[in-house]
């Protein structure tokens, strides 16, 4: 069972650490909002962000940073890649 991540005063929900554990554990896509910040879309981020995550987004850039394989994130295309790896592994 996951737990929610803490990063300096900010902390990440259980929900979205489970659904990114989901991500790069079996290549399951995120939601809209998580998939906004994996694919480095500011603006997509922010305005997606609910009252609670938009005032943690520290906690969510510093798990990423932290805690994720930079292949996973940082632009769509790697995302997309990311994803394919998954699919391709079930053929």
């Amino acid at each position: 069972m996951s737990t929610a991540y803490k990063f300096n005063q900010f902390t990440l929900r259980v929900e979205m650490v489970e659904s990114l554990e989901l991500y790069v554990k079996q290549g399951i896509p995120c939601g809209s909002f998580l998939e906004s910040a994996l694919c480095n879309n500011f603006k997509d981020t922010v305005a997606g962000a609910d009252a609670e995550n938009i005032q943690n987004l520290p906690a969510l850039a510093g798990y990423m940073y932290w805690e994720m394989p930079a292949n996973s994130q940082g632009s769509p295309e790697l995302v997309k890649s990311w994803l394919k790896s998954f699919q391709e592994q079930e053929t």
